[in-house]
């Protein structure tokens, strides 16, 4: 991942209201030795869908999309989860 693209990984942890946690991290191995798709994970946490839809709903989610789609390499995803308790 180029040093932009970082720079504005990290940045966009902090852009969003109701964000109330995030993690940036590397892949190192695919567990079962395959292939291994993905480089780079960030997390964001949100108390819930609602939070999530309103920080991606803001100007500064809808800047943060257009940056991905610019910036991320072909094949990159936006996923979502929920976590279970």
């Amino acid at each position: 991942m180029s040093a932009t693209i970082w720079a504005l990984t990290c940045r966009w942890c902090t852009r969003f209201l109701g964000c109330s946690a995030s993690r940036v991290g590397r892949f190192s191995a695919a567990a079962d030795g395959g292939e291994q798709p993905y480089h780079r994970i960030t997390e964001l946490y949100f108390a819930d869908g609602n939070a999530l839809q309103a920080a991606f709903g803001s100007d500064e989610g809808k800047a943060t999309a257009a940056d991905y789609q610019q910036l991320a390499p072909p094949g990159s995803r936006m996923l979502v989860a929920g976590l279970d308790d």
